[in-house]
């Protein structure tokens, strides 16, 4: 049994390094800037094609795997960048888990937040038409997310 543990733990080492190459290339080729420390487990999906701003600080934990989260909820971590002006931000020590993120804006999480699995972060409402309130204001703008 004590081998079987060692044996499941070596794997998961070596997944953990592989998709952490995986996900870095993956930022390289998408505009992403992350600091050191980035650990990642699983396939992390970007989609930036107006090169918006990424910015991912320093000693962040991206899990986007199934086999990386004990909660579940299947799913990935998705970054979706809508247009050129999108930006944005993850604070340092944040973790992230099986996460969507659409960003048309401007999307900042703070420093040390931890975000479970099955969050869904939008600062749009995926329409082209303006949506207003009650008050006649238009909806949708800036979203910050901070560690209270």
């Amino acid at each position: 049994m004590w081998i079987w543990c060692k044996f499941k733990k070596n794997i998961s080492q070596m997944q953990a390094f592989f998709w952490n190459i995986i996900n870095k290339i993956t930022f390289l080729l998408n505009g992403v800037s992350y600091g050191h420390g980035l650990y990642s487990r699983g396939k992390i999906y970007v989609y930036n094609k107006d090169v918006g701003k990424i910015s991912i600080g320093k000693n962040v934990r991206l899990n986007s795997a199934d086999w990386a989260n004990p909660i579940g909820c299947g799913n990935h971590i998705w970054i979706q960048l809508i247009g050129k002006e999108a930006d944005l931000a993850i604070g340092d020590g944040t973790g992230i888990s099986n996460t969507a993120i659409t960003c048309m804006q401007k999307v900042e999480i703070g420093k040390y937040c931890l975000i479970g699995s099955g969050c869904k972060i939008y600062d749009t409402d995926f329409h082209v038409l303006p949506i207003y309130n009650g008050d006649g204001v238009c909806g949708g703008g800036i979203l910050q997310l901070h560690l209270l």
